[in-house]
């Protein structure tokens, strides 16, 4: 996905929706002109709204430069953070050595409620590139924190995320007891805790029996470093919390962060965490494909997670990511479109634009269409505006395209894919294309 800078497509997720689409056919006349329409008038709602701006810069007595309004309006709201994080996993330092995957769920949490609460926040894709392309970190290592501080500012952001997490048993109920044997920094192979009975292989997970199956619990540390000011925060903890209970410790440890940083809630409901997404054995093995490089044993961990949840969305959409990535199209939309693409709004949006880059690739631009509008009902997003206009662009329908290319434009003015898709709409107008079916059937 196209990016203005390291956090740039995040940035993006939560930012504001127009919700100016037409809704006749894109090939009506009338739909074009509606569209163009829809168009003159953001334009003249951004022009009022700077209007408003410069009258209160002179009313204050301020002085107004030229830009002043464009600059205004670019202004976060007051009491808004502007900070960037980079959020890595918290290390384990239980003697579990079958938990390795849980650090990279509870990252993953914190992620997505920093970018709930509005935050510039640095993908995992993003993190992955730089430590394997650029620092020669693999997705097991546990660097030093020197090393995360270069990290960081290799990517940018002013705020580190650092943590780990213990395990714990509770013999005398769930969420509480002492600590077990497995003490920070130990080494592997001396655990005397209740999870030592956990079944991994496979992508499951067979708890023990009784109490103590029952009392597992999770205690989560981190602390946030400021990597401008070389200043490192308190520490903060959160736990003992159920092993067994994934989605209220990803909820736990994602509003602890939010308040450890003394961040505004927003208005919207937090969202669902992503441990709530799929049955466990599901979601475990999601999450042990995102730790491994070589794309088979990637596509092994989520076939298992689909056999253990057919309606496991997320990981729908990553399977159908890694067979576009191997140039197997006609599989990933086999597989996307394998149950209905319903569920989170965002990742329906995601699925729905990726069926859309997928059938233009294909070359079937009317299809790629369809999917790409039905993703903007589930999500107004600039980059599916841009594979929008693309996918209008392949069938000539040049007009249409430059509405949605100036709708890209007003919601994220700095994505340099603009400038491409601008170029291609100035190239001289092709006729329409054909319709290129699908292998065995009829174009749909």
């Amino acid at each position: 996905m196209p990016a203005g800078g390291r956090c740039g497509h995040l940035r993006q997720r939560w930012g504001y929706h127009a919700s100016v689409r037409a809704a006749a056919d894109p090939g009506d006349p009338g739909a074009v002109g509606l569209r163009l329409r829809q168009v003159a008038m953001i334009t003249l709602l951004v022009s009022l709204a700077a209007s408003v701006t410069l009258a209160q810069a002179s009313d204050a007595g301020g002085p107004v430069s030229p830009g002043a309004a464009s600059a205004a309006i670019k202004q976060p709201v007051v009491g808004s953070p502007s900070h960037s994080y980079l959020v890595v996993p918290p290390e384990n330092r239980s003697e579990n050595r079958n938990l390795y995957w849980l650090g990279e769920a509870l990252a993953e949490a914190m992620e997505q409620y920093l970018t709930w609460g509005g935050l510039d926040v640095a993908s995992r894709e993003d993190r992955r590139g730089v430590e394997r392309e650029e620092m020669g970190i693999g997705p097991l290592m546990v660097p030093t924190i020197a090393t995360r501080l270069k990290e960081a500012e290799e990517m940018k952001v002013d705020r580190l995320v650092l943590g780990s997490f213990i395990t714990r048993e509770a013999r005398e109920g769930r969420g509480k007891g002492s600590q077990s044997g497995a003490s920070r920094g130990a080494p592997p192979g001396t655990a005397r805790d209740s999870t030592t009975a956990t079944q991994r292989e496979g992508g499951t997970t067979a708890a023990a029996s009784g109490t103590e199956a029952a009392g597992r619990t999770v205690v989560v540390s981190f602390h946030v470093l400021d990597v401008t000011g070389s200043r490192r925060g308190p520490e903060h903890t959160v736990g003992p919390i159920s092993l067994d209970d994934l989605p209220s410790l990803h909820r736990a440890v994602g509003m602890a962060l939010l308040d450890a940083e003394s961040l505004p809630r927003p208005a919207s409901a937090p969202p669902a965490p992503t441990g709530s997404e799929a049955a466990p054995a599901a979601y475990e093995a999601r999450v042990k494909s995102l730790l491994e490089e070589d794309p088979d044993k990637q596509a092994r961990y989520l076939t298992r997670a689909l056999q253990a949840d057919q309606d496991y969305l997320r990981a729908r959409l990553e399977m159908a990511m890694l067979l576009r990535d191997s140039g197997r199209l006609e599989e990933a939309l086999t597989t996307l479109n394998a149950r209905p693409l319903r569920g989170d709004p965002d990742l329906a949006a995601q699925a729905e634009r990726l069926a859309g880059e997928l059938h233009l690739e294909a070359g079937r631009p009317t299809p790629a269409i369809d999917a790409l509008r039905r993703s903007l009902r589930w999500h107004d997003e600039a980059a599916t505006h841009l594979a929008l206009a693309r996918a209008l662009a392949a069938r000539g329908d040049f007009q249409i395209a430059s509405a949605e290319l100036e709708l890209a434009r007003r919601l994220d003015p700095d994505d340099p894919e603009i400038a491409e898709v601008r170029a291609l709409l100035a190239a001289p107008p092709k006729p329409k294309a054909e319709e290129t079916p699908r292998s065995g059937g009829t174009n749909p």
